[in-house]
């Protein structure tokens, strides 16, 4: 019931701005208002979230604590619940120097390093020779693709075999004395002084197993119970044509 009213009101808005502001627009075209061009998003990606559409597979406490950090988190902490930061990890070897753990390098409001480049929340967009970090306020991830340079790997774990951390859920990145290593680890650090919680890190990699909760927050996308779930663009074709019917009428 809460899925479908806050599915009418959001088309209710839409209608009533097309309507009363853009009457003259091609019916063919989806018309979002300018400081509400997200509101489509964030609603798909709460509507596909653990606390409104957890599966089986997330056990009762967890789907509880997510409704409750949905309701009592920060407006920064909202956002990123969701819409998760994916991050390319490897961009920050760009970088001349290593991120510090001091707030220099950093851009204030986000916490991120200068020169970070973050990615649209979606698995088409990954690529399999790099490293992806994704935070949502309340976990880490960190993805491996299946083409990454074992050197890479070595650099931030100390060690080529890439099946040696899949799965693993850590406190801390292994103390490697790398560039890479040092400029996560701090990277990781600001992100939790950022969201004032100890946020755990979940190592996955591409096409095992342990990629599964990585994917399912990648809110462009389906998410993990892809049966029930819509992906952004669905949820925008299907916006678009209730508006078209409704109007129609």
């Amino acid at each position: 019931i809460l899925k479908q009213e806050l599915i009418n009101d959001l088309i209710r808005i839409l209608i009533c701005y097309r309507q009363n502001c853009s009457p003259n627009s091609s019916p063919q075209q989806l018309i979002l208002p300018e400081y509400l061009k997200l509101l489509p998003l964030y609603i798909n990606s709460f509507l596909n979230s653990d606390c409104i559409n957890g599966g089986r597979e997330i056990p009762p406490d967890d789907k509880s604590y997510s409704l409750y950090f949905s309701l009592s988190c920060t407006l920064k902490d909202t956002n990123s619940m969701f819409y998760p930061r994916l991050l390319d990890v490897l961009s920050m070897i760009s970088i001349n120097e290593q991120i510090n753990e001091s707030q220099e390098g950093y851009s204030c409001e986000y916490c991120l390093p200068n020169g970070i480049i973050q990615i649209r929340s979606s698995y088409e967009r990954l690529n399999s020779t790099k490293i992806y970090l994704l935070e949502n306020g309340i976990n880490i991830f960190i993805w491996m693709g299946k083409q990454i340079d074992p050197n890479i790997y070595y650099n931030l774990f100390g060690n080529e075999n890439t099946d040696q951390f899949d799965g693993v859920v850590l406190d801390h990145l292994p103390s490697i004395d790398s560039q890479l290593s040092i400029s996560l680890s701090n990277l990781i650090a600001q992100i939790r002084k950022l969201r004032c919680r100890f946020l755990r890190i979940y190592i996955c990699q591409q096409d095992h197993k342990s990629e599964y909760f990585f994917k399912k927050y990648l809110c462009e996308d389906r998410g993990g119970n892809s049966n029930n779930n819509s992906s952004y663009v669905e949820f925008l074709c299907m916006l678009h044509q209730e508006i078209r019917k409704n109007l129609s009428d």
